[in-house]
């Protein structure tokens, strides 16, 4: 349901999904995706209404409610006496196979990418009306940016998550002070429905000290557009991904840099380890394997939080932005960087942390996997994929 009231004793998210409208159908695709999760809410609902709830009490409640006089009515546990009618027993509707889940979860996927996909073409026609430019952008800096010469330049994409931003900003600015390398920031607004490009704007009066721009896209056009938005706008001869929920730690990027400084030229990017975390604390570590092709066929095991060289990540083509590719589209760019025989390198260090949450893109992105792996395939046909 969207959000509402009077849904006592319900307890959203217990019993049920409530979510505002705009929000509505990522947060179904992602409890549909969400197995044990919707199976414990279903499970939580069942009891509440069979234990809890009676349908006498309320009818009897209603009819107060009208001015009749009360009916008693029998409580579900009566005994029927002798010669009276035999309690109807009622069947229990089958449980949903693992394949109607899948292709449910399939469908509302399917469902919310056509969505964002209208409203990305109405806005896109809007700009172009505007400001004669579908892709137009606003920029504004600190007084320190246009005289900056930059090492690394960290691109943030920005999307409705500007109560993350302040964090995100901390960190970039903590990873770059003492021995760290000289940093710049990059933050995209993909054309926000929140206050998140004001977050930004307030961000940049407040360190108007650090070297950072902020490009403010009058449409939206998804995460792999913001990326290659601020990566075309970076100057550093290195670039790195930090999404606006996500953290640095203040040896990661200095850590990242001087390996890739010294690397091979067929390494095109520097990968640390990350701890998971959300708001019960830390979840463990993800990105820590090494680069392999033959296991990078088997699914993604490297995030976006990664340093590249931004002549090779100019090389690759950037972000990909085919249909399909939802979600998918840093899995893409290691399954192109593998294909042109290049790589990138583990450090073993922990840089940064990546926030887990219910209903976000990653969660979405892995509903249908089947299909999207069936794409991928047809990208990236010379690689050693399983039979």
């Amino acid at each position: 349901s969207e959000t509402s009231v009077g849904i006592e004793p319900l307890v959203p998210g217990v019993h049920f999904l409530i979510a505002p409208l705009d929000h509505l159908a990522e947060q179904a695709v992602a409890l549909a995706f969400d197995e044990p999760r919707r199976a414990a809410m279903a499970d939580a609902a069942y009891k509440l209404t069979t234990t809890s709830l009676s349908q006498g009490d309320l009818l009897q409640a209603a009819l107060v409610e009208a001015g009749e006089f009360p009916v008693r009515i029998p409580s579900r546990n009566a005994r029927i006496r002798p010669g009276g009618r035999a309690k109807r027993t009622r069947s229990e509707p089958p449980s949903p196979s693992s394949h109607e889940l899948r292709k449910a979860a399939s469908e509302l996927k399917a469902a919310y990418i056509a969505q964002l996909q209208l409203s990305r073409t109405i806005e896109g026609t809007i700009s172009l009306v505007e400001h004669g430019d579908s892709e137009h952008a606003e920029l504004s800096s600190t007084s320190t940016w246009e005289s900056f010469d930059p090492q690394v330049s960290v691109v943030i994409p920005l999307f409705d998550q500007g109560h993350y931003l302040a964090e995100a900003v901390y960190s970039v600015i903590a990873a770059s002070g003492g021995e760290g390398p000289r940093t710049e920031l990059v933050i995209v607004d993909d054309h926000s429905t929140d206050d998140s490009r004001s977050t930004a704007v307030q961000l940049l009066a407040d360190f108007d000290w650090f070297p950072a721009v902020l490009v403010a896209r009058s449409a939206n056009g998804g995460l792999p557009v913001a990326r290659n938005t601020g990566f075309n706008h970076a100057r550093g001869p290195y670039v790195f991904a930090l999404d606006a929920d996500n953290l640095l730690y203040p040896t990661g990027l200095r850590r990242l840099l001087d390996h890739l400084e010294t690397a091979p030229a067929d390494v095109v990017a520097a990968y640390g380890i990350l701890e998971r975390f959300d708001i019960t604390g830390s979840l463990g570590l993800t990105s820590h394997l090494p680069w392999d092709p033959d296991l990078l066929v088997h699914g993604a095991f490297i995030d976006a939080m990664a340093l590249f060289r931004r002549a090779s990540w100019l090389e690759v083509g950037g972000y990909s932005t085919a249909d399909g590719l939802y979600g998918w589209e840093d899995y893409d760019l290691w399954l192109t960087v593998a294909e042109r025989g290049q790589r990138a390198d583990l450090v073993r260090s922990i840089i940064g942390r990546y926030r887990e949450q219910p209903g976000s893109m990653r969660k979405i992105s892995d509903v249908d996997m089947a299909s999207n792996f069936v794409i991928l395939r047809e990208r990236h046909p010379r690689l050693p994929w399983p039979s």
